[in-house]
């Protein structure tokens, strides 16, 4: 069992590492807008208990107030340099997810469950506060 979890989780920190770019480059844009933002769920949990990313944690979840994830979502997401794609059911009908998703379209990650689905990745989640919003990679 151990070695079929280690095989689950190998280039993990590779794809973190590329989470946390795609992170700088929205904090960059955060900062220039002057956006207030905090992380929450498993990226607290990571900061705090093991000063990185949880060990088996694929994502990184930002919130924002509803007044700058609104201000994201109506010009500010263009801004976002590539290779970084952002996602959410207003800028794309076949994007299901009232989250707002980051992605890193450089690399493919192939799905665990479904070796056939490549998916971008990594990919941050921006949240609301009080409602989610997810950058993931």
């Amino acid at each position: 069992m151990v070695e079929k979890q280690s095989a689950l989780y190998s280039g993990l920190k590779d794809i973190q590492a590329k989470e946390f770019d795609v992170f700088q480059a929205l904090l960059m844009l955060f900062e220039k807008y002057h956006l207030k933002y905090f992380i929450t769920g498993g990226t607290v949990l990571g900061a705090r208990y093991y000063k990185d990313f949880i060990p088996y944690d694929d994502d990184i979840d930002v919130c924002l107030s509803r007044k700058d994830y609104n201000l994201f979502l109506k010009k500010l997401y263009k801004e976002i340099p590539s290779p970084y794609l952002v996602e959410h059911y207003s800028l794309d009908e076949m994007f299901k997810y009232t989250i707002i998703r980051v992605e890193n379209t450089s690399i493919d990650i192939t799905e665990v469950s479904d070796p056939e689905k490549k998916c971008p990745i990594p990919l941050l989640i921006l949240h609301l506060w009080m409602v989610c919003l997810l950058i993931c990679c």
